[in-house]
């Protein structure tokens, strides 16, 4: 009985789910990382995020409350973009899982089922007369040239 029980701890503490996480290239339709994510039950988008970042030798800037930089991207105040006196894009990450921007912080959503999908995309958030009328565009579908180079 004993043997049986310890088995099923085994089992049970080092259950690893099938989710993916997705790191989209800022500057085309394509992903820097596609990978299955280094997870157990119950470890949060952001936890799954820095451990699989972690493992795959990516370089990144934060932790599991969330991520500020991924492979040099900007941060600060080169991530302002200010377009005139009363527009601007504020650049950073931002975080789904399966399709959903939770309006938390990554290391408050716990990752529940083996088609779990954590998607990370660098986005703005869109300033204009002193309304932020959109949150976490891509950048893809702008590709400012002082992030993506020369268009």
């Amino acid at each position: 009985m004993n043997k049986l029980f310890l088995i099923a701890a085994i089992v049970t503490s080092t259950e690893s789910l099938g989710i993916r996480l997705v790191v989209a290239d800022p500057c085309s339709d394509g992903n820097w990382l596609e990978a299955q994510a280094e997870a157990r039950v119950g470890d949060s988008a952001g936890e799954a995020t820095v451990a699989t970042l972690t493992a795959h030798e990516v370089p990144f800037v934060g932790e599991a409350g969330g991520i500020s930089s991924i492979r040099g991207t900007v941060t600060g105040d080169a991530a302002l973009e200010i377009l005139s006196g009363v527009e601007m894009r504020a650049y950073g990450w931002c975080y789904s899982v399966n399709g959903v921007e939770p309006d938390v912080f990554p290391d408050q959503i716990a990752l529940q089922a083996d088609t779990d999908v954590v998607r990370w995309v660098f986005g703005y958030a869109h300033y204009l007369n002193g309304d932020w009328i959109s949150y976490c565009t891509p950048t893809s579908e702008t590709k400012p040239a002082y992030i993506c180079g020369v268009n």
